[in-house]
């Protein structure tokens, strides 16, 4: 991704963002838990969700060089009921991630990425159409401070798109391929 591509896409997300304490990140839990839908259908999502943000918290150092910014992204303490498959798979290395930034991937980045990744096409205006999608914000949690919190918000979201459509697309490709397979092997056996 090139310079200028890179800044108007933080610029998009900067306009998003918003602070404030009266919406942290135990309020936006509390108000998820009352309106709840069929929670074991999504529980194996928000399992792999909460894995995949503790490794956007191990990361968190390539984001910023400031350790209490780091330390804001990791729950020294985690009692979360999504951790199980991030607890079953730990041998003392992974990270588990604070509540802010789980609740910021699991209620406002994975379903509108998923909503988008579903309803169309992936062209090269898809991730700035993605980012325009998102709604305001709030990073309260995030980060050692205002200025830090923004900026390390800017680079979660920026890596979280990026490693998701990775996954997106190899999964659509190894379909395709699957789909071909019969193709390939006559292609195969013709060469014979």
């Amino acid at each position: 991704m090139n310079k200028k591509n890179r800044m108007e896409m933080e610029d998009i997300i900067l306009q998003k963002i918003m602070y404030s304490e009266l919406d942290s990140p135990e309020s936006l839990i509390n108000s998820n838990k009352e309106s709840e839908v069929n929670e074991n259908a999504l529980e194996d999502l928000g399992c792999k969700i909460y894995q995949l943000c503790g490794f956007l918290a191990f990361k968190g150092k390539t984001f910023t060089k400031c350790d209490s910014c780091v330390t804001s992204l990791i729950d020294k303490s985690p009692s979360y009921p999504n951790m199980r498959l991030t607890e079953i798979k730990n041998l003392g290395g992974l990270k588990f991630p604070s509540t802010a930034l789980f609740e910021l991937v699991n209620s406002v980045l994975e379903p509108k990425l998923a909503e988008k990744l579903k309803s169309s096409t992936i062209t090269s205006e898809f991730v700035s159409q993605f980012l325009q999608s998102l709604p305001s914000m709030n990073y309260a949690g995030i980060g050692c401070s205002q200025e830090h919190g923004q900026q390390l918000l800017v680079e979660i979201i920026m890596y979280y798109t990026t490693i998701r459509l990775y996954f997106f697309s190899k999964i659509v490709n190894k379909e395709k391929l699957r789909s071909g397979s019969k193709t390939q092997s006559n292609m195969k056996m013709a060469k014979l």
